[in-house]
């Protein structure tokens, strides 16, 4: 996996494990942009917006987050790092933990807001050929 392709467009959902059967699953995406000589990577998030009402009007919102992280080429493993909005208006640091199966173009992690300790979230990706969001 040296040369592994990681840049471009990958597009899927975010899930809460536990309330699977709840709640909506959201849209969720990350356009990595560049991957450095030292495997630094930049990228852009892109959440679907949560409102508070739940009112379906709100559900075609998007926000975009710049990341910035580090790719381990051999096993496909990445972390990325970006300031989320959060409920009470603070900006909170959210943490992607994430790997590349080049073969299956997928992406498998978890999310969380750097201040917990267990992951909040899960999320699959799949490489796209289509316009980012």
């Amino acid at each position: 996996m040296e040369n592994i392709q990681a840049t471009g467009t990958w597009r899927g959902v975010l899930f809460i494990d536990k309330m699977k059967e709840y709640i909506e699953d959201e849209i969720f995406q990350i356009d990595i942009q560049s991957i450095d000589a030292r495997n630094l990577i930049t990228a852009t998030v892109i959440e679907q917006v949560q409102e508070e009402d739940l009112c379906l009007s709100h559900r075609d919102k998007f926000t975009a987050y710049h990341a910035e992280g580090k790719l381990d080429a051999h096993s496909g493993e990445f972390q990325l790092y970006y300031k989320g909005g959060s409920l009470h208006g603070d900006p909170v640091t959210v943490e992607l933990s994430g790997t590349i199966d080049e073969n299956k173009e997928t992406i498998k992690g978890q999310y969380r807001t750097a201040s917990r300790q267990q992951w909040q979230v899960s999320f699959l990706l799949k490489k796209t050929k289509t316009e980012p969001l």
